[in-house]
C-alpha cells in the first residue's frame, strides 16, 4: 500500500482542543461509532486566511483526492462534505477568527502529538496550546467512500505551535455582555458595603507565575495583494440535513458548533444517511 501523503495548513485554532477528547454526544450519552461501540474523538478547527497561497495548493490536492475517490461526480453535489467552511458566510462570519478565512475541520480517534517549532520539544501541557493560538497541522485527506453521503475525512497527524494570539473563550465576553446590560439595580435589603459581622470580600491569593522567556521578534512579512478566491465555498452547510425526532428540536448547526461531525450525527440517529 502506498504511503499516505501528508499535507499542511497553518492558521488560528478557533474551535475544539488539541488535547481534550470528546467522549459524549449532545445528550450526554457516550459517543459511539457506526456499530454502536463507544469511542473517543479529538476535534480541532483551524482558520486559514483565504489569501494563503500554501493553503490554496493543499486545497487543490484535497479536490484531486475527492475527485479520484468519487469518479461519479459526487463532488458536485451541494451536500458534499468537504470539511472546509467558508468563514465569510453569514452563519459563520460573526464567529471570532472566521471572517476572511477558510476553516478546516480536523478529527482523529487517537491522541494528537503536539510540538514546539521544528519539533524542538514535545508539548504535553494542554495550557500551552489554547483556542486563539496559531498552529500548523499535518494531516491526511481521505474520501469517505459513502456514495449516499459523500465527503472527505481530514485526519489530524500532528500539531506544531507556531505563534500566540488572543485566547478565544467558550463563553460570552464579560465586558460586552455586562456593559451592554447597564448597571445592576441594588435589590431591596442589599448594602453596597459589608454589614456588621460579615467579613469583607477579598480576592484569594494568587500563586506567583513563573516568568516566560521572551519570544524572538518575527521578521515582518510583506503584505500579499488580495487574490480573488478561486476555491468554491465549502457547501457542507448550505443545505443542512433534516434532523430526526431524536434531536428533540435541536438544530443541525447547534450540533456542528458543539464539535459534532456529520458521520457522528448519522451514527447516533440525529440525521438520516
Amino acid at each position: 500500500m502506498a504511503d499516505q501523503e501528508y499535507m499542511f495548513v497553518t492558521g488560528r485554532l478557533v474551535q475544539g482542543s488539541v488535547f481534550e477528547a470528546q467522549t459524549k454526544n449532545m445528550t450526554g450519552g457516550p459517543l459511539t461509532d457506526l456499530k454502536g461501540n463507544p469511542k473517543v474523538q479529538y476535534f480541532i478547527a483551524v482558520a486559514v486566511p483565504k489569501t494563503d497561497q500554501a493553503m490554496r495548493a493543499e486545497y487543490a490536492k484535497i479536490e484531486q483526492i475527492a475527485t479520484s475517490g468519487f469518479p461519479g461526480g459526487e463532488t458536485q453535489r451541494p451536500d458534499f462534505a468537504w470539511k472546509i467552511l467558508d468563514g465569510d458566510l453569514p452563519q459563520y462570519a460573526s464567529k471570532e477568527g472566521f471572517a476572511g478565512c477558510y476553516v478546516f475541520r480536523f478529527t482523529t480517534g487517537f491522541p494528537v502529538n503536539a510540538y514546539t517549532k521544528g519539533a524542538a520539544s514535545q508539548i504535553t501541557d494542554p495550557n500551552q496550546i489554547k483556542r486563539g493560538y496559531y498552529i500548523r497541522v499535518a494531516f491526511t485527506a481521505v474520501a469517505n467512500g459513502n456514495a449516499t453521503k459523500p465527503g472527505m475525512y481530514l485526519n489530524t497527524a500532528l500539531v506544531e505551535l507556531v505563534g500566540y494570539g488572543d485566547e478565544i473563550s467558550a463563553g460570552p465576553d464579560a465586558s460586552a455582555l455586562l456593559g451592554g446590560a447597564g448597571a445592576a439595580q441594588l435589590p431591596a435589603g442589599a448594602s453596597t458595603t459589608p454589614v456588621a459581622g460579615t467579613p469583607p470580600l477579598t480576592p484569594a491569593p494568587v500563586a506567583p507565575v513563573a516568568p516566560v522567556a521572551p519570544v524572538a521578534p518575527v521578521a515582518p512579512v510583506a503584505p500579499v495583494a488580495p487574490i480573488a478566491p478561486v476555491i468554491q465555498p465549502a457547501p457542507d452547510f448550505l443545505m443542512p440535513p433534516v434532523m430526526t425526532a431524536k434531536a428533540a428540536g435541536a438544530t443541525y448547526q447547534s450540533f456542528i458548533d458543539a464539535g459534532w461531525t456529520e458521520e457522528q450525527l448519522v451514527a447516533e440517529g440525529y440525521t438520516n444517511p
